[in-house]
This record gives C-alpha cells, structure tokens and sequence, in this order.
C-alpha cells in the first residue's frame, strides 16, 4: 500500500472507531432504556455519561490511528485531533442554529469538541509507548521502528540506536556466534564460562 493511502486510511479508521462506537453506545443506551426516547430529553447526569464515554472512544480513535500509521503515529493522530476539532466545532454550530436548548445543554455541545485534542492525543500518546526507538536496517538502507508486538513501519526516519540497545544487540551477536561454533564442534551445550569467555 502507499504511503499516502496507508496514512489516510489510519486517519480515517481512526474516525471511524470514534464515530461508529459512539453511535453504537448511544443506540445501546436507548435500547436499554437507559436513555429517554424522543422527544423527551436527558438529564444532564446522563448527557455526562455520553461525555464520558465519547471521551474513550476518542482515545481509542487516536489509539487506532496512531497504530496503523505508517510513519511519524503522532503526526497523524495530530491530523486526527483537527479533524474532530473541526467536526466538533460544526456540531456546535448546528446546535445553536437548530434549536439550541431544545437538544439539551449547552456544555455537552461544547464537550465535543474540547475533548477532541487532548483525548486523541492520549490515544497516540498511549499507542506511541508501545514502540521501541531502536535502529534496525530495513531491506532499504533505512531504519525501522520495531513495536513491543514485533510490528515495525519500514521506512522510517533514521533514528540513532541507544546505547543500552547497542550492547544488547552485541551480546546477541556474540550469544548466537558462539551457539553456532559449538554446534560445528558436536552436540555439546553452551556453558555460561564459554559465553563469558567469548565476551571477554
């Protein structure tokens, strides 16, 4: 896939996991009979609770989308955020064009976009710590960025290796090289002096 279909399409199933999970929960809610059917309208404890969770499903969207990114995740959970902020802003405009109090109140229509940044970028936030910042040669020359999961974004832009990470990909080399001699010598098993004395 292409860079730029790949960043799109992060971007937008981030979106979409923000937008479907809410209309699901809502939908949920009113079938439970834990929300009011129209025309009545909600108390503003509950108007809390849809706050609340449309909060988690907007760290959840960044979440996605900051995963899926193929480079750079939180650029495009920064992308993310201003898409919601727009849509949010639209949706208060709408508020107060149809009929304003008549929808309910005032700070939930405001709540939607406020949370829009700051949840998306925890949801980056929280998807970026899953990632080591350590250099490995990809099949093009470049580094790559390898995840806890073992998912790496090819292409990435170079990023210095730790030196922590250095040493343990010494030992590593130095580990396996060893294995290898002994295996060429017999079945014998790889004692700890061996591997010390290797280092040394």
């Amino acid at each position: 896939m292409k860079p730029r279909l790949a960043s799109a399409g992060a971007v937008a199933a981030g979106f979409l996991v923000t937008a479907l999970a809410s209309t699901a929960a809502d939908a949920v809610m009113h079938a439970a009979g834990i929300f009011p059917s129209a025309p009545r309208l909600m108390s503003d404890p509950l108007f809390a609770l849809a706050s609340a969770y449309r909060a988690l499903f907007t760290v959840a969207g960044g979440y996605v989308t900051a995963r899926l990114a193929p480079d750079r995740p939180m650029r495009h959970a920064w992308i993310l955020a201003g898409i919601g902020l727009v849509a949010g802003l639209a949706g208060v405009v709408a508020y107060h064009a149809i009929g304003g109090a008549e929808l309910g109140p005032a700070w939930y229509a405001i709540s939607i976009p406020v949370e829009a940044i700051p949840c998306v970028w925890l949801g980056g936030r929280l998807a970026a710590c899953g990632t080591i910042s350590v250099a490995l040669p990809a099949a093009n020359g470049m580094n790559a960025r390898m995840g806890l999961d073992g998912q790496g974004w090819a292409g990435a832009a170079p990023e210095p290796r730790p030196i922590a990470a250095t040493m343990i990909a010494g030992y590593q080399q130095d580990f396996m090289s060893c294995v290898l001699h002994r295996h060429r010598r017999g079945p014998a098993r790889v004692r700890a002096a061996d591997y010390v004395g290797k280092r040394e």
